[in-house]
């Protein structure tokens, strides 16, 4: 005699419980939401990975090399972009960077034995020697930009400028 089973729709052996669809449902969520997460991750010139959701990096190279440069272009490009209070804070760095780079150029041209072509850029120069650190609510100080101008259109400073891979001036002076 044979064992007929009654006809339920397929292989009684693959049904599933709605325990386990549900299961299964929230396994397949899971997955496309780390392939998003996924998505969001950028290669760097195989150098390095940058996550924009958690807005982490890790990138190798050589001093100097735009590794910064580029994970803030990255930020600009695909987040938005930087608050206020970092805006602030560069903005500080940026005007110290100018003052000392003003200064490294004055100390190399008296190293050179340089005079200023337009003997008035030295009260310029004196602007710039007395000027304080900028706060993070200050204004740019208008006579360190009349300084910062005067100075830079005299043509020893930019000779001096020009030289300025034989001593420690960063290239973005120019």
């Amino acid at each position: 005699m044979c064992l007929r089973l009654p006809k339920l729709g397929g292989n009684p052996l693959s049904r599933t419980t709605s325990e386990e669809n549900r299961k299964n449902a929230e396994i397949d969520r899971l997955i496309r939401k780390d392939k998003k997460l996924a998505a969001k991750n950028i290669k760097i010139l195989l150098l390095g990975l940058f996550d924009f959701h958690t807005l982490s990096a890790r990138i190798l190279g050589a001093g100097e090399s735009g590794k910064s440069t580029i994970l803030k272009q990255m930020r600009l490009i695909y987040t938005d972009g930087f608050p206020v209070h970092e805006r602030k804070e560069v903005r500080q760095v940026i005007f110290s960077n100018m003052v000392v780079a003003f200064k490294i150029i004055a100390e190399e041209m008296r190293d050179l034995g340089m005079d200023y072509v337009n003997r008035e850029t030295e009260k310029f120069e004196a602007v710039l020697l007395t000027a304080e650190d900028l706060g993070i609510n200050d204004p740019f100080p208008i006579e360190c930009l009349a300084a910062m101008k005067g100075l830079w259109a005299d043509d020893s400073v930019q000779q001096t400028i020009k030289r300025g891979n034989e001593y420690a001036l960063h290239d973005n002076i120019q």
